[in-house]
Formats: C-alpha cells, sequence, structure tokens
C-alpha cells in the first residue's frame, strides 16, 4: 500500500481497541434509547450508525472516567434531532424537541433501568406466534426484503406487508403495556 492508499488505517490500535470495547458495551443501551425515541427500526439503525461514527470522531473529547453510555446518548440524542428536523419536510409526525427532552431523561442519573424498551420488545416478540415471529427474525434480524420472506413463507407480498403492519402494531400494544406494567410511561 502506498501513502496515498491509506486513510484512518494509521489509527492507533489500542485507541481504537479501546474505543470498540466501550461502544460494544453500551451499544444495547444506545440503540434501546435510540429505538425509544425513533420508534421505526430502521431508521433507529440509520441514526446509530450515525451516532457511532459521530462518536468515533468526537472520541478525543470522551473524559476517560466518566459515564460513555451517558456521553453516547448525548450524542445520540443531537442526531434523532437532526433526522426530526431534516425529515419535517416528509409530512411524518415526529416528536417536538421538548418530549424528546423527557424521552432523553428518562435515562438519566447513574444506571437507571437499562435497555427498558429493547426488554420490554424482546418480550413481546417472544410472545408472538411462530409465524409471525419468523417474520420478524426474516425481517430484522437476517435483514430480508418483503419480497425475500415472501418467497420463504410460499405467499404473496401483499400478504407479508399486511402481516407485517398487524404485527408492528401488536407489538407496539405489547410495549406500552409492559413499559406501562413497569411504571415507566
Amino acid at each position: 500500500m502506498d501513502n496515498s492508499d491509506k486513510t484512518k488505517l494509521d489509527t492507533p490500535k489500542p485507541r481504537y481497541e479501546h474505543f470498540l470495547r466501550l461502544f460494544r458495551t453500551n451499544e444495547d443501551r444506545l440503540f434501546g434509547f435510540i429505538l425509544r425515541l425513533l420508534p421505526n427500526f430502521t431508521v433507529a439503525e440509520d441514526v446509530m450508525q450515525e451516532t457511532m461514527m459521530t462518536m468515533w470522531r468526537k472520541f478525543d473529547e470522551f473524559k476517560e472516567g466518566s459515564s460513555f453510555s451517558a456521553w453516547g446518548m448525548r450524542i445520540a440524542r443531537f442526531k434523532v434531532l437532526e433526522y426530526h428536523h431534516r425529515d419535517r419536510r416528509h409530512g411524518m409526525v415526529h416528536f417536538n424537541d421538548e418530549l424528546l427532552d423527557q424521552l432523553s431523561d428518562l435515562d438519566k442519573g447513574p444506571d437507571k433501568i437499562e435497555n427498558t424498551y429493547l426488554e420490554a420488545l424482546h418480550g413481546c416478540v417472544d410472545k408472538l406466534k411462530d409465524q409471525n415471529r419468523d417474520i420478524v427474525k426474516f425481517r430484522y434480524s437476517r435483514d430480508m426484503s418483503i419480497k425475500q420472506i415472501a418467497d420463504e413463507l410460499s405467499v404473496s407480498v401483499n400478504v407479508i406487508y399486511k402481516s407485517m403492519s398487524k404485527i408492528h402494531y401488536v407489538l407496539q400494544k405489547c410495549i406500552e403495556r409492559t413499559l406501562s406494567a413497569w411504571e415507566l410511561t
């Protein structure tokens, strides 16, 4: 490799590994935080990627010994706000800034309940009927398209779209009931 091909590969390995170790340890909590603010899984994944890249670019600003997850959530919150402001023109309904602040405050304080939204989501997915659970697994774990899922299950694309709509509704209601039972809504 000549000098023109070098990019950020010159990053000192221990620094990069330290960042990855901290990020991997806190990844679920960060994603749960983003998912609570952006209930669309695909959009939340995109915002998570943007958050991770920003965290890496700003890793020099992280104060060793402070809470990595709290630092990451501050960055994630700004990325969610950027998303909301950027996509307002598409006619989508978004949380206002005050509500985002209130949702963000749920994770403030030392070691509040971690990953509550994700815990509720996983519990609700486990309660789905087998075929619906398979559809969720195909779509989100295996990242299969609706067409691929339809082919896998030998049904029409329309059936999968309708099933996904019902599944999302059932999961949202289940999550709301679960969080309410945990007194977190």
